[in-house]
């Protein structure tokens, strides 16, 4: 795996209007920190203080009518929660181009304009994990939209974007440009916020940081590449290149430092009920006995417990943050496998908490 520093300035462009409409502030996330049990910040808050400022200049420079931003980067409800607006109708049109970005953001646009009615179909299907097809027939996509288990307005959102959603990508586009235009110009600045994160992956190595932030293995024989997601922070995207095949994964600068600060936090007896109780669910416990001795991914556990890809996404996300599942990407499908050194962990913390020495 390699290491990338250089930011994507449209997918940065998405996070930040993402955070802007979700209110996601540098302060909301100490607050929010703060609130979990998380006491010492003062080294995430010196991290946190320079992005804050540039943020600032940037909402201020940025003007957006509120309304439009919530239609436009608001995420749609029912959907997973994520602070950058993952599922909001702009960056469901805008995400699946943004590995085919290299600094015209009117090249972006002519090439979503020219999509045709299957590509933007399988776009979609892709970027909701409703499949992997890169093309799709307008009626498949309606079925496994109709399927979702989400409020029927975030259906008829969705089904609009299929079938108008020229208005809302020239709008989000217009959105996007102006972002990617200041930071383009605030450029070094927007660097030297990555230059702690940066130096942690030269200390560890890509594979070590992308195993230190997440669960997810790279495949060592298509060259995957690791680079600095400057407004995901806290988040991990992994972006397949449709030119080269190689997965791009954007790892968030303060991902590493977050997680501990959280798991610190926590303490071994949270850690231990919390993994208790995600496991009480009949369905979480069946999925990771199946995945104890197999790889399966999404549609494939869809299809064997009788549930909707949103619902399967829902609980490996929860099995995923409990570090009980591990993931591998294999071009557009993520691959889940029960992590056994985890749960070995997790089995002697429940010993040394429940049981008394002999």
């Amino acid at each position: 795996m390699e290491f990338h520093s250089g930011l994507n300035l449209m997918l940065e462009a998405l996070a930040y209007l993402g955070r802007r409409a979700g209110g996601y502030s540098c302060e909301w996330m100490l607050e929010r920190l703060h609130s979990r049990g998380v006491k010492d910040l003062g080294q995430i808050k010196a991290l946190l203080t320079p992005l804050s400022r540039i943020t600032e200049e940037l909402d201020a420079a940025v003007t957006i009518d509120p309304e439009r931003l919530q239609y436009l980067f608001g995420s749609l409800p029912g959907f997973p929660y994520n602070t950058i607006g993952t599922y909001s109708r702009g960056f469901l049109l805008l995400y699946p181009l943004v590995s085919e970005y290299s600094g015209s953001c009117e090249a972006i646009l002519d090439r979503a304009r020219s999509r045709s009615s299957c590509r933007l179909a399988g776009d979609l299907a892709m970027i909701l994990d409703l499949g992997e097809e890169p093309e799709l027939s307008g009626e498949e996509l309606s079925a496994r939209i109709l399927s979702l288990n989400v409020p029927a307005e975030s259906k008829v959102a969705v089904l609009e974007l299929y079938h108008r959603g020229s208005d809302c990508l020239l709008e989000a586009m217009e959105l996007v440009s102006q972002v990617v235009a200041w930071m383009a110009n605030a450029l070094p600045r927007l660097e030297l916020c990555c230059v702690p994160f940066i130096r942690q992956v030269q200390e560890v190595g890509p594979e070590a940081m992308l195993a230190q932030t997440s669960a997810l293995k790279s495949d060592p024989h298509r060259g995957d590449e690791l680079r600095p997601f400057l407004f995901g922070l806290d988040t991990l995207l992994a972006v397949q290149s449709s030119d080269s095949g190689t997965v791009q994964v954007c790892c968030g600068i303060l991902r590493r430092e977050l997680q501990e600060a959280l798991a610190s936090a926590k303490g071994p007896e949270l850690e231990v009920f919390e993994a208790i109780r995600l496991l009480a669910d009949q369905t979480r416990f069946d999925i990771l006995c199946y995945l104890r001795d197999r790889d399966a991914y999404g549609q494939e556990l869809a299809a064997k417990f009788s549930l909707s890809r949103n619902t399967i996404h829902h609980h490996m996300s929860k099995l995923l943050s409990a570090h009980l599942v591990k993931c591998t990407v294999d071009g557009n499908r993520i691959y889940y496998r029960a992590d056994g050194n985890s749960i070995r962990r997790l089995i002697e913390r429940q010993q040394e908490l429940l049981l008394s020495e002999p």
